[in-house]
């Protein structure tokens, strides 16, 4: 079912990224000892941010991720976004599991920053009822989830 499988891997996007049947297992959050320089005054210095995928803004971009079909296990180190962060940008997300996971603060699969997020078709795993604040946090300017 899954074309590529990523194991344990940490992806920084600046500009368009495009999954597609992808399983990512596995990782390490972007810390103090990982995170790339990002732009100042974006908020995230010092702290950890997206187990697997940190989109934040460089000089005038803005990030697009684009996810569908994929499926996201197991990743609890992050202290905001378990599986992803977003800050200033656009985040579509379709047909797509997320799964044992977790964030010491905010957003135990997705944490979002000034950003555009829109969800449909997709789990959070173990299930439970769903609510906005214990899955995905942060400030968006738009957010719609349908299941």
């Amino acid at each position: 079912m899954y074309g590529l499988t990523l194991t344990n891997i940490n992806i920084l996007n600046h500009a368009t990224l495009v999954a597609k049947y992808v399983y990512f297992e596995g990782s390490e959050a972007f810390d103090a000892h990982n995170l790339p320089e990002i732009e100042s005054g974006s908020g995230l210095a010092n702290a950890s941010f997206g187990g697997v995928i940190l989109c934040d803004a460089s000089g005038d971009t803005r990030p697009s991720l684009i996810l569908y079909g994929c499926r996201f296990q197991k990743a609890y180190n992050a202290f905001n976004g378990g599986f992803i962060a977003g800050v200033n940008s656009d985040i579509s997300i379709s047909e797509t599991l997320f799964s044992f996971y977790s964030a010491t603060y905010k957003g135990g699969a997705i944490y979002c920053k000034n950003s555009n997020l829109n969800i449909e078709t997709t789990g959070f795993s173990p299930e439970v009822s769903f609510d906005a604040e214990d899955y995905i946090s942060g400030q968006y300017s738009t957010y719609s989830a349908y299941y």
